[in-house]
């Protein structure tokens, strides 16, 4: 899928910053396809992986609702059919294949069980990127570190700036922002 100029700009820099610093996020605002912008940097990342480290990566795209679960997992599998994907969900519970798109009320229950079998994950990808604050978010993401101190951290959100002021500073010290002005423009 051949992405926009202002898409291509926003993976490319996600994926250079999460080279240098270990992290990004991505802001847009509703309609700048923010779902096929994050496949697509997934897509990168895996690329890059492999071709650095001689293996593919273990990817985990964290949610809160099953819609955007659902639509996250489906855009990726267009945009990539070629990486397997699996689901982490209350009725399934999937490792198979590299991306794992999981509902983080799931993966954060099933911590115990991914440490037991030594399953972190080289990159983690989190949708609605503003939720990130949320404890089960940074529990997964803590776990994450723990087992895997070198792992990548991917946010995309519309809306950056949370109700209860807390920063996202201390996840993500950088950014890519696509205004609703540009758009409209």
């Amino acid at each position: 899928m051949k992405l926009y100029p202002y898409q291509e700009s926003a993976v490319n820099h996600a994926i250079e910053m999460i080279a240098e610093r270990g992290n990004s996020l991505i802001v847009a605002g509703t309609g700048a396809g923010k779902t096929i912008m994050m496949a697509a940097a997934i897509g990168r990342f895996f690329d890059g992986f492999r071709a650095s480290y001689g293996r593919c990566p273990h990817i985990l795209v964290l949610v809160h609702r099953t819609e955007i679960h659902s639509q996250n997992h489906r855009k990726f599998s267009l945009v990539r059919p070629d990486i397997a994907s699996s689901e982490i969900t209350a009725s399934r519970k999937s490792l198979h294949g590299n991306v794992h798109f999981g509902m983080v009320q799931t993966v954060v229950n099933l911590l115990p069980e991914l440490e037991r079998a030594n399953s972190y994950f080289d990159l983690i990808v989190i949708d609605e990127a503003h939720h990130a604050k949320a404890s089960t978010y940074e529990d997964i993401i803590s776990w994450n570190l723990k087992g895997k101190p070198n792992a990548a951290l991917l946010g995309v959100t519309a809306t950056p700036n949370r109700g209860d002021k807390l920063p996202l500073i201390h996840l993500f010290d950088n950014f890519y922002q696509i205004t609703s002005r540009f758009l409209i423009d």
